[in-house]
């Protein structure tokens, strides 16, 4: 009891002392911390590059192996696209709307990256351009998949096994039936 008392009191003294509180909140920022969420960022969008990738060769008719699987042309500019697109969803959900206008907009720009080989700034015009003229369909397309990944997180989570794959693949389809490219 005693101890528990003491804690509350330090607790106090720390919010009448401000170079306690500040002293007392910098012991938690480690530059090692920051390296590892860096690092553990890029590894999740090489993992988006090798999805997208697989979804694209699947639209072509071509099984990707697992070996396929961890090879996608264009990498580093399709990992220099994902991270612009991710810096500019960051800046732009502080903007009204910003942040549901932003991935509708973008969706197709690591597709243009991995299938075309353009940059980062021209895939995502290139994504601006085809959401632009085929606005409704895509937003209904996201839309339902949305809705069908909400059923696979409901059914205890599992069932997003099964829905961000097909999810990952509709979207594939439909840049491929939106650039005229051939579907098998």
């Amino acid at each position: 009891m005693r101890e528990s008392v003491s804690f509350f009191r330090d607790v106090a003294d720390m919010t009448n002392d401000p170079d306690a509180a500040q002293a007392s909140l910098s012991i938690g920022f480690a530059p090692g911390l920051v390296f590892l969420s860096f690092l553990g960022t890029l590894v999740g969008y090489m993992l988006q590059v090798f999805a997208w990738n697989g979804a694209l060769r699947e639209a072509d008719g071509v099984r990707p192996s697992l070996g396929s699987f961890f090879r996608a042309p264009h990498l580093g500019a399709a990992l220099l696209t994902a991270v612009v697109l991710g810096i500019a969803a960051t800046v732009v959900s502080y903007v009204p709307f910003g942040g549901l206008a932003w991935p509708l907009f973008t969706v197709f720009a690591l597709l243009v990256t991995i299938d075309h080989g353009a940059t980062a700034f021209g895939a995502i015009g290139t994504s601006f351009r085809l959401v632009g003229k085929n606005f409704g369909s895509v937003f209904l397309l996201l839309l339902t998949l949305v809705g069908i990944n909400i059923v696979g997180a409901l059914a205890l989570v599992v069932g997003l096994l099964v829905t961000i794959p097909l999810s990952t693949l509709a979207v594939a389809y439909a840049f491929r039936r939106i650039t005229g490219g051939t579907i098998v």
